[in-house]
């Protein structure tokens, strides 16, 4: 049994059915209980009044057995020997009776249950007995021992007709609950199966799968989460594809240069020059660079990054991402700044892993900022952190590429990769450091005004553990 629409089914079913068995027995049990007792009131009320009618009319209870066993009315009347018994409270002979009568005494005059004429009852049977009253005098004692009540033939075929509805209406629930399991099993299980077979086609490499929302209940929330998790596979994949192309083809361009250069000199056709081994040289440094940049984005990802801590000056590596870009900086003709409150504590940090961030988000600002533009780096502390924003009043993010700045693979503008052979991973690296040191970045932006970078770090953040 593998399907988990059946496993459902029939549990929904075995639970709903041992529900209607259960309560179809203790309603049956609760209906002629009922039943039972209401006749029993019945027969012992009309039982009552035939003795006490029986006691006013002769004073004493002599004879009182056969005046009850011959019946009462028409041509019962008491002391007729030819009537003949009728109706409920008269017990025959042979009957076995639910009710009695003692004296005041306690001896039995009419039988009951184990107690015969003449008996004395006990102190139970006289407690659930009850005193015969007339004309304030108490003349006997109304026995009864809770026995089930002798059933006339209409009484019978109603309760009869009370057991088969019962039946009848456990077999109606019953039926409906197959239909019910059914349709609860299917309503819960079709998401299931739906977000199942829409697994197995991204399993098969179709990662783009959207399931129906039907619902707003766990179910619901799972498939949204399903959807979500689709959309950022596929859009990984793609952004995944499209950098190893254009990083393929971004190695392939200084490895052709650097290959050209050398065949040409070891040829003979070209002469050394301080030139060409210069420009070979830059070429290895792009190659370095980009190749420590995928080093690091799978350090920062397998949570393994090392970061060699210690009591940091904020403002010492501001001032060293300023110096390190103010020639870039003016030959744009951006202004580039940087300003540090007083008092600001040193933080526990790898200078390093720092100075890289800074690298990333000043040559990010720097590559979108125009001639005229600024660029400022401001330190502080806030709520017992250390705040660093890092702004620009460059062309801003797109709403529709801003929530997805930090996101591996990501980017917007792929003309800028070509033009500049940036990976486009610089912000997925910043993001890596910063959360490896305990805190957070985010990105505000106006498109067409300008970007803010906010860096948090927590003074108080214990050390990475460095990878094994």
């Amino acid at each position: 049994m593998r399907s988990l629409r059946v496993k459902m089914t029939l549990t929904f079913l075995f639970t709903s059915l041992l529900g209607v068995v259960i309560v179809s027995v203790l309603v049956q049990a609760a209906t002629m209980k009922a039943f039972d007792t209401m006749v029993r009131n019945q027969q012992i009320s009309m039982f009552a009044d035939r003795v006490t009618t029986y006691y006013r009319e002769t004073g004493s209870w002599d004879g009182v057995l056969a005046f009850v066993r011959r019946g009462a009315g028409g041509s019962g009347a008491i002391g007729n020997p030819n009537s003949q018994p009728q109706g409920p409270g008269n017990p025959q002979n042979n009957a076995v009776q639910p009710y009695g009568l003692a004296d005041m005494e306690g001896t039995v005059i009419i039988p009951v249950g184990k107690f015969a004429i003449g008996d004395m009852i006990n102190e139970a049977m006289r407690n659930q007995s009850t005193t015969l009253v007339i004309e304030g005098e108490e003349v006997g004692l109304l026995l009864n021992n809770k026995q089930r009540p002798n059933y006339t033939q209409e009484e019978e075929i109603f309760r009869d007709r009370i057991s088969q509805a019962v039946v009848l209406a456990g077999l109606g629930v019953g039926v409906l609950a197959i239909f019910v399991s059914i349709l609860l099993a299917r309503a819960i299980t079709q998401p299931v199966q739906e977000m199942t077979a829409a697994a197995a086609r991204i399993e098969g490499g179709n990662l783009e799968q959207q399931v129906p929302v039907r619902t707003k209940d766990e179910l619901g929330k799972l498939a949204l989460a399903f959807n979500r998790m689709s959309s950022k596979l596929d859009r990984a994949n793609k952004a995944r594809e499209q950098m190893t192309a254009d990083i393929a083809h971004d190695l392939r361009t200084p490895l052709t240069v650097i290959s050209g250069h050398l065949e040409g000199l070891i040829d003979g056709v070209l002469k050394p020059s301080t030139e060409r081994f210069d420009l070979m040289y830059r070429e290895t440094q792009h190659l370095q660079r980009m190749v420590q940049d995928l080093r690091t984005l799978s350090l920062t990802d397998a949570g393994e990054l090392k970061l060699y801590k210690h009591p940091v000056e904020i403002g010492e590596i501001l001032d060293r991402a300023v110096q390190a870009y103010t020639h870039q900086a003016a030959e744009k003709g951006v202004i580039l700044s940087m300003q540090c409150a007083e008092g600001i504590k040193p933080v526990t940090a790898d200078p390093q892993r720092l100075a890289q961030v800074m690298d990333n988000l000043v040559s990010n600002a720097l590559r979108y900022t125009q001639d005229g533009g600024q660029i400022s780096l401001n330190a502080a502390q806030d709520q017992g952190q250390l705040l660093i924003t890092v702004s620009d009043t460059g062309r801003g993010i797109h709403p529709d590429n801003l929530p997805h700045v930090f996101e591996r693979f990501y980017r917007s503008d792929t003309a800028r990769f070509q033009k500049d052979g940036e990976s486009g991973l610089g912000l997925t690296i910043v993001k890596g450091i910063i959360e490896a040191h305990g805190g957070t970045i985010k990105v505000d932006s106006e498109y067409g005004a300008g970007t803010v970078f906010t860096i948090r770090l927590p003074y108080n953040h214990s050390p990475a553990k460095p990878a094994v």
